[in-house]
């Protein structure tokens, strides 16, 4: 529900970003955001397997 919940602002944020920098900003942003939230998850979740 939090998720859908923030569609419209991340439509209206991607959006801003593709009209002020260009329409590939907001993959590029998006690509950063989803590797870092990767890089953050991935040590936890190998943390919590080996025990």
């Amino acid at each position: 529900m939090l998720s859908y919940g923030c569609l419209p602002r991340r439509a209206l944020a991607g959006g801003v970003l593709a009209n002020r920098y260009g329409l590939a900003s907001p993959w590029i942003v998006g690509g950063v955001l989803n590797l870092a939230a990767t890089a953050v998850t991935v040590p936890l979740l190998i943390r919590y397997r080996k025990r």
